[in-house]
């Protein structure tokens, strides 16, 4: 085969396109890798902030569970001190009669 100035030309051309071309998915690999680092260091600190706010959560679902059976215990006591008040009062009554 005879390679004319022509076909040189053209193959040289071809392999500058194709350099190009390569660069350039090189280039967009590269865009979508600091992409997918970004999305996964993202990612990471959403499951910090979640697990943050779970654990806040349960505090606060403590806190709410620990006041009221505070507040159920207070009832329950005022309710033996007002019959034990009762009982003191009928003792007295009784003593008085």
């Amino acid at each position: 085969m005879n390679w004319t100035l022509k076909d040189f030309e053209e193959s040289i051309q071809r392999c500058e396109v194709s350099t190009l071309e390569k660069d350039l998915a090189v280039s967009e690999v590269n865009v979508l890798k600091a992409n997918l680092n970004k999305v996964v260091l993202e990612n990471e600190q959403l499951k910090l902030e979640v697990n943050e706010m779970k654990a806040k959560l349960k505090e606060k679902r403590e806190t709410e569970e620990f006041e009221m059976l505070e507040k159920q215990t207070q009832k329950e006591h005022e309710v033996v001190l007002s019959c034990a008040q009762q009982q003191n009062e009928r003792i007295q009554d009784l003593k008085c009669t």
